[in-house]
This record gives C-alpha cells, structure tokens and sequence, in this order.
C-alpha cells in the first residue's frame, strides 16, 4: 500500500508541475503516466500491470507504458548493485539459494533452476542454457496468497536443483 501511495503521490505530483508549467514540461506526462501505472499496480495489487511473461520477458505495450519507470528503477538498481555490501546469493542448503537479481554471467554454475520473483525486470533466461525457470512476479512490500505460495511451493519441489530463488535486491534486510 505504501508503494501504491507513493508511486501514485510522484505521479500526480510530475503532471501538476508539468501542466503547471507547460511548455516542454508537458513531456513529463509521460513519466507521470509511468508512474501513475505503478502506483496503480501497487494499490490494486495487480502484478500483471508489469506484463511481465513466463519467459521472464515483457509485452511491448507494458515496456512502452512503463518505460521512464522502468529506466529508474533499473538506474536505482544497479547503483545499489555497486555499492551494496550484500553477497549476491546466499545458500539456505545444497538445494536451495537465495539471491539478488543476477547479471546473465553471475548465475552460479551449479544452479540449474531460477524462480524469479521481480515484477519490474526482464530475466537472461537465453544466457542460461539448460537451466529451468519459473516466473512467479510479485510485488514488493507485498506477498501472495496462502494458496498462492502453496502452489508456488509444489512447483519449486517439482524443479531440477539446486533451484535460486531471487527477487531485485535479495537477502538485503532493508529492502
């Protein structure tokens, strides 16, 4: 919900400065819009307004929709990437790894199964050859259903492992 409030609070806040002002400040409608999308995504609790498929790619219209949203928060996590001191994965046993989200050549080699659960990124899936994935997006600050995560978990066990499970920043406790 906070997210929901927050997202939608920046975007009615960029298209009342961008209506206020006019002129080339009309071009931040666009990212008002983005933003308002998010916003909506969060309040509603509609993870499917990412259009995030189960290839761990996205449909066009929600790439083009969301595309100023998307560029931050990809900006935002990257640098968070640099200067965090997390591990990028962390082993919970020999079948099971929790993890950031992982550039397409920091997959650990010994992984043969991904469960990706980020709404707001794209997966290198065709960078991992031979490894399976599962794409269950969720948004963040939110969880999914008892029943949710129960089919969740019954598909998990069905996976080859050892099986990463990764959302954005992984393990980090204050994300």
């Amino acid at each position: 919900m906070k997210y929901g409030l927050l997202f939608s609070f920046l975007a009615i806040t960029i298209a009342g400065f961008a209506i206020r002002t006019g002129s080339w400040s009309w071009l931040l409608l666009y990212p008002a819009f983005s933003f308002g999308m998010v916003g909506s995504s969060y309040l509603l609790s509609e993870p499917e307004i990412f259009g995030k498929q189960p290839d761990g790619s996205r449909s066009t219209l929600a790439l083009i929709l969301l595309l100023p949203y998307l560029a931050y928060v990809a900006i935002v996590w990257h640098v968070v990437r640099l200067v965090s001191r997390e591990s990028k994965a962390d082993a919970l046993t020999d079948d099971l790894v929790l993890s950031r989200r992982l550039l397409a050549n920091e997959l650990p080699s010994e992984v043969a199964s991904v469960v990706d659960l980020t709404c707001e990124f794209t997966e290198p899936i065709a960078k991992w050859p031979g490894v399976s994935y599962l794409c269950f997006p969720m948004l963040d600050g939110s969880g999914a259903s008892p029943e949710q995560l129960r089919t969740l978990a019954d598909e998990i066990i069905e996976l080859p492992g050892p099986v990463l499970i990764h959302c954005a920043r992984g393990t980090d406790e204050r994300a």
